[in-house]
């Protein structure tokens, strides 16, 4: 029977054989984004160009104002992206090229049951998304009324409903979004290889890629879960706003219990 310290010192052994089919989704996330921030400043070039050429232009000008306000997002957001992949591809393809404690390869009924969980949270995402914007047409509502008791349109009821409504389908559209940019992740899941790569440089598992440490990210605490079937890592995202700790919990394979207990211990000893 191998003991721990054995076990501990295959895992610091490196390079380790390379790993091939490593994917992550970000990329094709973010090319995604800034195809709809081009595609609304398109959209308000061809609205513009309409205007120069029609009796009233006014509208048309009006539409062209209010579409090109929805482009900056995106283009910031998916140029973010872009930047971010660009910076921690290396690590990936480093992580990949033998600079990892363990790579677990998992069985199709272990790797459909984590599938499924991780679809399961993406399910949450467009109700979720759709009743934030109604409650936020909710509010805008209230407080439009509330000065001086103005109404947007019609009645009192026409007021609340368009305001609701109309938030409750930008949130609709924007849930979506997200939606359509997590189906790129599960996609990638259940057609490449089902694996896992452990290293101190990051955890890939098909289709993501999380790193150690980056300015804005930072692996917090490793440990084994009641079930003893996931090992679950927890990374601190710090934005203006505060931290927000993200849960990514890992399939440990079967026969793989004593070395995911080896390899907790060992990431919780290197952690800052």
């Amino acid at each position: 029977m191998t003991n721990a310290k054995d076990i501990e010192a295959q895992l610091r052994r490196m390079p380790k054989s390379s790993v091939g089919d490593v994917v992550t989704s970000t990329g094709a996330q973010s090319k995604v984004i800034l195809l709809v921030g081009v595609a609304f400043q398109l959209v308000s070039l061809v609205f513009y160009g309409v205007s120069l050429i029609v009796i009233r232009p006014e509208r048309w000008e009006q539409a062209a104002a209010i579409v090109s306000c929805f482009a900056p997002l995106p283009l910031m957001v998916g140029g973010l992206l872009a930047v971010w992949v660009f910076a921690q591809t290396r690590k990936c393809r480093r992580l990949a090229g033998g600079e990892y404690y363990v790579h677990w390869r998992y069985e199709p009924e272990q790797w459909a049951a984590h599938c499924d969980h991780s679809a399961s949270k993406l399910r949450l995402v467009l109700p979720i998304i759709g009743l934030c914007g109604a409650g936020v047409g909710l509010v805008l509502a209230l407080l439009v009324h509330l000065d001086d008791e103005r109404l947007f349109y019609g009645t009192l009821w026409t007021h609340y409903g368009l305001c609701i409504g109309l938030g409750s389908a930008i949130g609709t559209l924007v849930g979506w979004f997200c939606v359509y940019c997590g189906n790129i992740t599960q996609s990638i899941k259940q057609n490449r290889t089902a694996h896992s790569i452990i290293g101190p440089l990051g955890i890939y598992i098909t289709g993501e890629f999380w790193p150690t440490s980056t300015l804005s990210q930072s692996l917090l605490s490793a440990a084994i879960q009641p079930d003893d079937a996931h090992v679950l890592f927890t990374f601190r995202i710090r934005t203006k706003n505060g931290n927000n700790d993200v849960p990514v919990p890992i399939p440990i394979p079967p026969g793989q219990q004593q070395v995911a207990i080896a390899l907790v211990e060992l990431i919780e000893s290197e952690l800052p």
